[in-house]
């Protein structure tokens, strides 16, 4: 999807491949390197803050990876 959208963003500020570019083509690289990667991290932030992990659920997610390991070990 990143991808797709780093395409879309390069296709509608004027990107041509292996030419020279534009100062509109050069503005859409900077905010893909830029904002865009900014505007990705704070989305994951925000997914992060929003999957909450409790001490019930952090045991319960160690109990079953230490079952997991024992069934892969034997």
């Amino acid at each position: 999807m990143g991808r797709a959208m780093a395409t879309w963003i390069l296709s509608l500020s004027g990107y041509v491949p292996n030419a020279i570019q534009s100062a509109d083509s050069i503005l859409g690289i900077k905010l893909i390197a830029s904002m865009f990667a900014a505007l990705m991290f704070f989305l994951g932030v925000a997914c992060l803050f929003l999957y909450r992990i409790d001490t019930k659920t952090n045991i319960q997610m160690t109990r079953e990876l230490a079952k997991r390991r024992k069934e892969y070990a034997s």
